[in-house]
């Protein structure tokens, strides 16, 4: 899941997303901020999402776009 990490820790030097702590089986937790809270979400991908995939995933759930 190399793809995810990278991808995160792109977000997480833009200060996107406040930390994240990976899981087994490809689910991830984000913390990030929103409305002045911090909030975290469980996230799943797979092996067959590509850049794009993982970063709309992020994003849905941030609401950065």
């Amino acid at each position: 899941m190399l793809k995810v990490s990278n991808v995160l820790n792109k977000y997480f030097k833009k200060k996107k997303i406040l930390r994240y702590f990976s899981l087994p089986h490809g689910e991830y937790i984000i913390e990030y901020k929103k409305d002045d809270e911090i909030k975290t979400s469980r996230i799943k991908f797979n092996e067959l999402d590509n850049i794009n995939d993982i970063e709309k995933k992020i994003n849905e759930v941030i609401k950065w776009i």
